[in-house]
Protein backbone atom coordinates (compact mmCIF):
# COMPACT_ATOMS: atom_id res chain seq x y z
CA UNK A 1 0.00 0.00 0.00
CA UNK A 2 2.87 2.36 0.89
CA UNK A 3 4.42 1.61 -2.50
CA UNK A 4 1.20 2.59 -4.28
CA UNK A 5 0.95 5.88 -2.35
CA UNK A 6 4.61 6.70 -3.11
CA UNK A 7 4.08 5.79 -6.77
CA UNK A 8 0.96 8.00 -7.03
CA UNK A 9 2.79 10.88 -5.31
CA UNK A 10 5.78 10.60 -7.67
CA UNK A 11 3.46 10.42 -10.69
CA UNK A 12 1.55 13.46 -9.41
CA UNK A 13 4.75 15.50 -9.13
CA UNK A 14 5.90 14.40 -12.55
CA UNK A 15 2.61 15.29 -14.19
CA UNK A 16 2.37 18.66 -12.40
CA UNK A 17 5.94 19.58 -13.34
CA UNK A 18 5.21 18.68 -16.93
CA UNK A 19 2.07 20.85 -16.82
CA UNK A 20 4.03 23.87 -15.62
CA UNK A 21 6.52 23.46 -18.45
CA UNK A 22 3.67 23.06 -20.91
CA UNK A 23 1.91 26.14 -19.51
CA UNK A 24 5.08 28.20 -19.73
CA UNK A 25 5.66 26.89 -23.24
CA UNK A 26 2.08 27.75 -24.24
CA UNK A 27 2.42 31.26 -22.77
CA UNK A 28 5.66 31.80 -24.69
CA UNK A 29 4.00 30.59 -27.90
CA UNK A 30 1.01 32.88 -27.30
CA UNK A 31 3.31 35.86 -26.73
CA UNK A 32 5.16 35.08 -29.96
CA UNK A 33 1.87 34.71 -31.86
CA UNK A 34 0.54 38.02 -30.49
CA UNK A 35 3.76 39.78 -31.45
CA UNK A 36 3.61 38.31 -34.97
CA UNK A 37 -0.07 39.27 -35.31
CA UNK A 38 0.68 42.85 -34.21
CA UNK A 39 3.49 43.11 -36.78
CA UNK A 40 1.20 41.74 -39.50
CA UNK A 41 -1.52 44.20 -38.49
CA UNK A 42 0.96 47.10 -38.73
CA UNK A 43 2.01 45.88 -42.18
CA UNK A 44 -1.66 45.64 -43.22
CA UNK A 45 -2.22 49.24 -42.10
CA UNK A 46 0.39 50.44 -44.59
CA UNK A 47 -1.05 50.54 -48.11
CA UNK A 48 1.36 50.76 -51.04
CA UNK A 49 0.23 51.49 -54.59
CA UNK A 50 2.21 52.05 -57.78
CA UNK A 51 5.97 52.44 -57.79
CA UNK A 52 8.17 52.25 -54.69
CA UNK A 53 8.21 55.48 -52.64
CA UNK A 54 11.11 56.57 -50.44
CA UNK A 55 9.20 58.14 -47.53
CA UNK A 56 12.38 59.58 -45.96
CA UNK A 57 12.77 62.03 -48.88
CA UNK A 58 9.29 63.53 -48.44
CA UNK A 59 8.57 67.22 -47.97
CA UNK A 60 5.39 68.70 -46.52
CA UNK A 61 2.54 70.09 -48.59
CA UNK A 62 3.43 73.60 -47.34
CA UNK A 63 7.01 73.20 -48.58
CA UNK A 64 5.66 72.05 -51.94
CA UNK A 65 3.56 75.21 -52.28
CA UNK A 66 6.65 77.33 -51.59
CA UNK A 67 8.53 75.41 -54.29
CA UNK A 68 5.73 75.97 -56.83
CA UNK A 69 5.79 79.72 -56.25
CA UNK A 70 9.16 79.87 -58.01
CA UNK A 71 8.67 77.20 -60.69
CA UNK A 72 5.85 75.73 -62.79
CA UNK A 73 6.32 72.13 -61.74
CA UNK A 74 8.49 69.92 -59.58
CA UNK A 75 9.36 66.24 -59.29
CA UNK A 76 9.06 65.57 -55.56
CA UNK A 77 7.98 63.23 -52.79
CA UNK A 78 5.27 64.84 -50.64
CA UNK A 79 3.57 63.80 -47.41
CA UNK A 80 0.37 65.03 -45.77
CA UNK A 81 -2.99 64.04 -44.35
CA UNK A 82 -5.69 62.92 -46.80
CA UNK A 83 -8.90 64.95 -46.42
CA UNK A 84 -10.86 63.72 -49.45
CA UNK A 85 -10.98 60.73 -51.76
CA UNK A 86 -13.05 59.73 -54.79
CA UNK A 87 -16.02 57.90 -53.29
CA UNK A 88 -16.58 55.87 -56.47
CA UNK A 89 -13.27 54.05 -56.87
CA UNK A 90 -10.45 55.94 -55.17
CA UNK A 91 -9.14 57.42 -58.43
CA UNK A 92 -8.07 60.72 -56.77
CA UNK A 93 -7.51 62.18 -53.33
CA UNK A 94 -6.95 65.62 -51.80
CA UNK A 95 -4.60 66.94 -49.14
CA UNK A 96 -5.31 70.33 -47.53
CA UNK A 97 -3.06 73.32 -48.20
CA UNK A 98 -5.36 75.85 -46.52
CA UNK A 99 -9.07 76.07 -45.69
CA UNK A 100 -9.83 77.09 -49.29
CA UNK A 101 -7.19 75.18 -51.22
CA UNK A 102 -6.29 71.52 -51.60
CA UNK A 103 -3.58 69.54 -53.33
CA UNK A 104 -5.44 67.25 -55.75
CA UNK A 105 -3.66 63.95 -56.33
CA UNK A 106 -4.31 61.76 -59.36
CA UNK A 107 -2.49 58.59 -60.33
CA UNK A 108 -0.22 58.16 -63.33
CA UNK A 109 -1.85 56.38 -66.28
CA UNK A 110 -4.88 55.64 -64.06
CA UNK A 111 -2.81 52.58 -63.11
CA UNK A 112 -3.83 52.29 -59.46
CA UNK A 113 -6.34 53.58 -56.94
CA UNK A 114 -6.28 54.27 -53.20
CA UNK A 115 -8.65 52.79 -50.59
CA UNK A 116 -11.96 54.62 -50.27
CA UNK A 117 -11.45 54.91 -46.51
CA UNK A 118 -8.06 56.67 -46.53
CA UNK A 119 -9.37 60.08 -45.38
CA UNK A 120 -7.62 61.09 -42.18
CA UNK A 121 -4.60 58.91 -42.91
CA UNK A 122 -1.12 60.07 -43.90
CA UNK A 123 -0.20 59.72 -47.56
CA UNK A 124 3.30 59.96 -48.96
CA UNK A 125 3.53 60.09 -52.74
CA UNK A 126 6.13 60.51 -55.39
CA UNK A 127 5.54 62.23 -58.71
CA UNK A 128 5.09 65.57 -60.48
CA UNK A 129 3.47 68.58 -58.80
CA UNK A 130 1.96 71.53 -60.73
CA UNK A 131 0.07 74.73 -60.09
CA UNK A 132 -2.85 75.04 -62.54
CA UNK A 133 -6.27 76.52 -63.26
CA UNK A 134 -9.18 74.03 -62.85
CA UNK A 135 -12.29 74.52 -64.99
CA UNK A 136 -15.80 74.82 -63.56
CA UNK A 137 -16.79 71.51 -65.21
CA UNK A 138 -13.90 69.66 -63.59
CA UNK A 139 -14.61 71.24 -60.20
CA UNK A 140 -18.25 70.13 -60.42
CA UNK A 141 -17.18 66.62 -61.42
CA UNK A 142 -14.81 66.40 -58.43
CA UNK A 143 -17.52 67.68 -56.07
CA UNK A 144 -19.97 65.08 -57.40
CA UNK A 145 -17.42 62.28 -56.97
CA UNK A 146 -16.76 63.52 -53.43
CA UNK A 147 -20.46 63.03 -52.62
CA UNK A 148 -21.33 66.71 -52.20
CA UNK A 149 -24.96 67.84 -52.46
CA UNK A 150 -26.46 69.30 -55.64
CA UNK A 151 -26.75 72.66 -53.81
CA UNK A 152 -23.00 72.71 -53.12
CA UNK A 153 -22.21 71.69 -56.69
CA UNK A 154 -24.46 74.47 -58.05
CA UNK A 155 -22.42 77.05 -56.07
CA UNK A 156 -19.36 76.29 -58.21
CA UNK A 157 -19.36 79.07 -60.81
CA UNK A 158 -15.72 80.12 -61.25
CA UNK A 159 -12.52 78.30 -62.15
CA UNK A 160 -10.02 77.90 -59.37
CA UNK A 161 -6.24 77.88 -59.05
CA UNK A 162 -5.32 74.48 -57.79
CA UNK A 163 -2.24 72.55 -56.99
CA UNK A 164 -2.18 69.13 -58.59
CA UNK A 165 0.00 66.12 -58.19
CA UNK A 166 0.40 63.21 -60.61
CA UNK A 167 1.64 60.36 -58.44
CA UNK A 168 3.51 57.34 -59.74
CA UNK A 169 3.55 55.75 -56.28
CA UNK A 170 1.72 56.19 -52.96
CA UNK A 171 2.16 54.91 -49.40
CA UNK A 172 -0.78 55.39 -47.01
CA UNK A 173 -0.38 54.87 -43.26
Amino acid sequence: MKKIIVLITVLGFTVSCGSENTTEKNQAEETTMKSTQEEEKKEEEVVKRGEEVNVEDAITVAALVETLETQDSAIVTVTGEVDGVCSKKGCWMTLPISEETDLRVRFKDYAFFVPLDCSGKTATMQGVAKKEMISVDDLKHYAHDNGESEEEIAKITEPKVEYSFLANGVVIQ
